[in-house]
């Protein structure tokens, strides 16, 4: 039967119910479950951020840091901490008058904030054992209040040492600014933690 406003009615002029489509129908997709902690052991819930050997680091493994915006408190207490207080990094007048027309940040520093970037990226994790020192570092461009600064860290060299739980490695530093300007280059190098020891330990 029709009904008044022509849509189909039953005989007691009440409209059917229409069933809803069978699961199986192709048009209607049951929701996926979501994966459960029982689903997993303990040991695929964990994370573990600090578990990094020798091993993980292989000449061309490198990180991208997030940015560091470099202001003159950085600067001053910089300067608090290294007793460097030379006019092109905290006297605004006399910078003014240099080739850079503002203080900027001690060279150091920039070097620190790239080290520390890199550590703050969870690159290393718990796999140094000390720091080895610094070659090659270059400034070809200073870095002012107000700078962000980005490190992009490589691995240049692997190498074996002669403890066998040892080894150590060679990090490219190369630091720009967020106009993408090269501001710092270094070489550091570190002592690191194997996962297996050496068979043959090298000098």
């Amino acid at each position: 039967m029709v009904g008044a406003d022509g849509n189909h009615v039953g005989r007691d002029g009440q409209r059917p119910v229409v069933a809803a489509p069978p699961l199986e129908d192709p048009a209607v997709r049951p929701l996926a479950r979501a994966p459960e902690a029982g689903d997993r052991s303990p040991d695929d819930l964990e994370f573990r951020p600090y578990e990094r050997h020798w091993e993980d680091f292989p000449p061309g493994t490198f990180v991208r840091t997030r940015g560091m915006t470099v202001t003159e408190t950085h600067i001053v207490n910089w300067a608090n901490l290294a007793g460097d207080w030379l006019p092109l990094h905290v006297d605004h007048h006399t910078s003014a008058m240099t080739p850079f027309r503002s203080v900027i940040a001690h060279g150091p520093l920039t070097i620190a904030l790239a080290l520390g970037l890199v550590i703050q990226s969870g690159f290393f994790g718990d796999s140094v054992v000390a720091w080895l020192g610094l070659d090659e570092v270059r400034l070809p461009r200073p870095v002012l209040p107000g700078d962000t600064i980005y490190v992009h860290a490589e691995v240049a060299e692997q190498h074996e040492t002669s403890k066998p739980h040892r080894g150590r490695i060679v990090l490219r530093y190369d630091v720009t600014n967020q106009r993408g300007e090269q501001v710092l280059t270094f070489l550091s190098g570190f002592l690191m933690h194997r996962l297996h020891a050496a068979t043959d330990a090298a000098g």
